[in-house]
């Protein structure tokens, strides 16, 4: 009955090393695990009710400890706030009981951007932002281009998918039939922030993002409503159930504001192609293959103003130094022009040649207004507080990842 005795395992059938895990977390339990009751007790929840076998209880805060104890020590296992997540999930308002098909999310993707219900796909892009104009009424432009392409873009996709037969299982074509789920998204935030001299996580930087991701799902949703009038609705969508769901409340409202502000048209919920639209990928992968290379990663800070990066090319690696060009042109414009044709140069795995551009970067840098703090820098809270701007206008979800000041202990983590 000793609590210290405990060892956090966690027995799951046919997972292989490097799944990701995740315990569902209900409100009631985060409830009782803040009023510091030790009499309470938390539960660990399967999809299958009579299946459930409860071996022993422990107490909710006891077991908070452990796993943030095993979260720092392995970055596992992940917690989700199911209710949450049920609550703003369009999917959600939509189940039928009587339908061949469950529209209730179970949990999300690995990389945890895109919740999803059973046997639901990612289908996803990313925009890049510091393309954008940083003025309010020119992007507001660009956003109507370029977010409805996106979602039809995406669409488009779900379309492939059936018509050519390429789902994997037959759940997986019920599922893009009866849902139709997109997720478009962002990368290279901080390339955005620097051409408005913020930075990243700060006051006003946060206020500005959340109204540039606030237009940008807007105009995701009237893709929907728009492809979904041209088209045909997903076939789960019922209006009054669609306009019982929060987010989709959230959106509609706020397009009578931008419909005031900006004369744009007005969401009315009477159709929608997509049930999701919007989701924050980690886009690792996707943000190397831009002309010009981005200062940040889907969500995230930057690492530096410079960095180094490794391909795998022809079967062997290859190092490259990385100065993005907005770094390049902000150098050119204050008369200090860095020693560099574009944006990338090979380098070795010593990185030679890049130390050599780095000591020219270090040695001006002061004499540049740069408002620049690197991803080890940004106080966590004050990046869950810009995740909190951000994720109120993402109907899915966002992958992210906090990095912890050097020195942090389990404790950092379970406050």
């Amino acid at each position: 009955d000793d609590d210290n005795d405990w060892e956090l395992k966690f027995e799951v059938p046919g997972a292989k090393k490097g799944d990701k895990i995740y315990i569902d977390v209900h409100s009631i339990d985060m409830d009782c695990i803040r009023e510091k009751e030790t009499g309470k007790y938390y539960r660990i929840a399967t999809h299958d009710k009579k299946k459930e076998i409860f071996a022993k209880t422990v107490r909710a805060r006891k077991l908070m400890e452990l796993i943030a104890k095993n979260m720092h020590q392995n970055a596992e296992p992940g917690i989700q706030n199911i209710d949450v997540a049920r609550k703003y999930s369009n999917s959600d308002y939509l189940y039928d009981p009587s339908d061949e098909y469950d529209s209730r999310i179970l949990s999300t993707n690995a990389c945890s951007e895109q919740y999803l219900s059973r046997e639901s796909l990612c289908v996803l892009a990313s925009a890049n932002v510091g393309k954008f104009s940083s003025v309010p009424e020119v992007y507001i432009k660009q956003l109507e281009r370029i977010a409805i392409s996106m979602n039809r873009f995406l669409d488009n996709v779900n379309e492939c998918e059936l018509l050519y037969k390429t789902y994997a299982t037959p759940h997986q074509r019920l599922a893009i039939q009866k849902l139709r789920r997109t997720g478009a998204g962002v990368t290279n935030i901080v390339g955005w922030l620097l051409k408005k001299k913020l930075i990243y996580a700060s006051k006003e930087a946060n206020e500005e993002f959340e109204e540039w991701i606030k237009v940008f799902n807007y105009f995701l949703y009237l893709g929907s409503e728009q492809n979904g009038k041209e088209k045909g609705d997903f076939e789960l969508f019922n209006k009054e159930k669609w306009k019982s769901s929060p987010f989709v409340q959230r959106i509609i409202e706020e397009s009578i504001k931008l419909n005031k502000k900006y004369n744009v048209s007005i969401i009315t919920g009477n159709h929608a192609r997509n049930v999701t639209n919007s989701s924050i990928a980690p886009t690792g992968t996707l943000s190397l293959m831009f002309k010009d290379m981005v200062m940040s990663y889907g969500v995230e800070p930057a690492f530096f103003l410079f960095y180094w990066k490794r391909t795998r090319m022809s079967g062997g690696y290859q190092y490259y130094f990385v100065v993005p060009k907005i770094v390049r042109d902000m150098f050119e414009e204050a008369g200090y022009p860095i020693p560099m044709k574009s944006d990338t140069i090979q380098d070795d795995w010593t990185g030679t040649k890049g130390k050599e551009i780095l000591e020219y970067i270090s040695k001006h840098l002061s004499k540049i207004n740069i408002p620049f703090e690197d991803s080890t820098k940004i106080d966590p809270m004050e990046k869950l507080e810009f995740m909190s701007k951000v994720m109120k206008w993402v109907d899915s979800s966002i992958s992210t990842t906090y990095l912890l000041p050097e020195g942090s202990d389990w404790k950092s983590v379970y406050n």
